[in-house]
């Protein structure tokens, strides 16, 4: 396995001299670069053009968010291969969505565990080589992680719902027609009852006690439910297919 080149976006010196010495020897991973702030961040990923970017949310100059829409902005031979996990110590809802509008591949809270970040870089290897996938099959592998019972009719209907999305966001913007009629008019129902199914679906997800953890770090862990739209669109944002 050729090494995966790391760079680390963060204003405490203390953090990334525990990574650098936590990842000197390490197998997988190489730091190949480091910054204090988001101005050089940008330039640092113009440079150094690493495989994945650990970016602390909260820096001078330029925060995480705005780098992330910087980045996001750039032509796509030039970010073909960049990921990023963006570490907050805020962990709220609208943050978390905004930052994966902008193709943040993973979230890690702060404080936390090298073991932690070491965990997250080899999942981003890991969902890398699964570019090769169909849409079908990648989106089945997510719903699988989120611990969605697949037995459940409102599975196939969740399934189709999210491949549509991925194809055109903007159908979301009228999802009764755009995403459940479709789907309603192939397996011979009402766009009503994809929709219950749906719901149906996200309800028994938020019955687990405890929630699966890729539910609590993509969603509140509050155990506050979100709409069907809400999930199917923040699923959609947290995870890019090549």
């Amino acid at each position: 396995m050729t090494k995966v080149r790391v760079a680390i976006a963060d204003d405490n010196k203390d953090i990334i001299d525990g990574m650098l010495a936590y990842f000197q020897s390490h197998p997988h991973i190489e730091i190949v670069a480091t910054a204090s702030n988001g101005h050089t961040c940008i330039k640092m990923i113009e440079e150094h053009k690493p495989d994945i970017v650990l970016l602390d949310n909260v820096m001078p100059h330029l925060d995480g968010l705005a780098v992330l829409e910087q980045v996001s902005k750039y032509e796509q031979e030039q970010r073909t291969n960049l990921q990023i996990i963006m570490c907050t110590a805020f962990a709220r809802d609208e943050i978390m969505q905004q930052a994966a509008h902008h193709g943040a591949a993973y979230f890690i809270s702060k404080p936390f565990a090298f073991e932690q970040v070491e965990r997250k870089i080899l999942a981003c290897v890991e969902e890398g080589k699964r570019s090769d996938l169909s849409i079908e099959q990648q989106v089945t592998a997510i719903l699988i992680r989120l611990g969605i019972p697949s037995h459940l009719k409102g599975y196939t209907y969740l399934n189709e719902a999210i491949q549509c999305v991925y194809q055109d966001r903007h159908t979301l913007n009228s999802i009764m027609g755009e995403v459940y009629l479709p789907i309603a008019m192939r397996y011979k129902v009402t766009e009503q009852s994809v929709e219950r199914a749906i719901r149906s679906v996200i309800n028994k997800v938020w019955e687990q006690d405890p929630l699966p953890p890729e539910i609590c770090e993509l969603f509140s862990a509050d155990g506050k439910k979100p709409t069907n739209s809400v999930f199917i669109g923040t699923v959609v944002d947290r995870y890019r297919w090549q």
